[in-house]
């Protein structure tokens, strides 16, 4: 959904050529690329004595600042517009490899079954996620302003944000824990 928005932003309201568009999204694009260093990040350096926890609530205060910002000033600047998507992405990627390293330690306590039955309802989750997202992007989008996507956005950082401080902050020790049991 909010690729769609982004992509609406920058083509229908700052009348951006294809060329130009294109590398401004890829530029955008770009913290998907270090998801790698996002995850050594968040195992080896804590933030407020947690290693997931803290990013995932400062992910979702950085999403949420970036998308009600963009909503409020749509049509400011390019230059605006353009940091406000990135630190979102940003954002999204690093949340991604957090969610993702949470999903490993939660499976890693049924190594029999975990992995398997884990992994098959996330997939299952995103797909049906995206697949709505996507719908429901394209009838937003072509009928009402991007600013309603990001608007949506901000709240689903809010969902974030408040899934997040409900977190166990054990639950590192405890995949730690599990892990050193096996070997």
């Amino acid at each position: 959904m909010l690729n769609l928005a982004i992509q609406d932003l920058f083509k229908r309201v700052f009348e951006l050529e294809p060329g130009k568009l294109q590398t401004l999204i890829a530029t955008i694009q770009i913290p998907w690329s270090f998801k790698i260093i996002f995850g050594f990040i968040s195992d080896n350096v804590p933030l407020f004595g947690s290693k997931r926890k803290s990013y995932l609530i400062v992910g979702a205060v950085v999403q949420i600042l970036s998308m009600l910002t963009l909503a409020m000033f749509t049509e400011s600047s390019v230059v605006l517009a353009a940091i406000c998507t990135f630190l979102t992405m940003l954002s999204i990627a690093f949340t991604d490899v957090i969610i993702d390293s949470l999903i490993v330690i939660q499976a890693r306590k049924d190594p029999k079954n975990g992995s398997a039955n884990l992994s098959t309802f996330t997939w299952s989750c995103q797909a049906t996620g995206g697949m709505i997202g996507a719908i429901s992007a394209a009838f937003l989008t072509e009928d009402h302003d991007p600013q309603v996507c990001f608007i949506i956005y901000a709240f689903i950082g809010i969902l974030l944000l408040i899934s997040s401080t409900q977190l166990n902050s054990n639950i590192e020790q405890v995949g730690q824990t599990s892990r050193s049991e096996n070997d």
